[in-house]
């Protein structure tokens, strides 16, 4: 699995052809689905609305898995004294 960029994500989901998008992914070793890239796009403007600093969509693992206990997380980054994780959901319940 290599890092991605988000935007870089997006945009070759909306501008390749599906075979070429197929390779894209696994290259990178990316799984994620149209309706999860959907969501990447919402939250990615909305995060450029607030850091207008195009660097911050870097070096993400998109839907890593840790196969010994079948967990997988959708968006990981990882810096020197951070970690970042996200994890996409098209409807949050309020319990939670």
């Amino acid at each position: 699995m290599k890092s991605i960029n988000i935007i870089s994500l997006i945009q070759a989901h909306n501008a390749l052809t599906q075979p070429e998008y197929a390779n894209f992914i696994k290259y990178y070793g990316v799984d994620i689905s149209d309706d999860e890239v959907s969501d990447l796009t919402v939250l990615s403007a909305n995060i450029y609305e607030i850091i207008k600093y195009s660097q911050v969509f870097n070096s993400f693992y998109i839907g890593y898995k840790i196969q010994h206990i079948s967990k997988e997380f959708d968006l990981l980054r990882f810096g020197d004294n951070y970690t970042v994780n996200i994890e996409l959901k098209k409807v949050v319940q309020k319990k939670k």
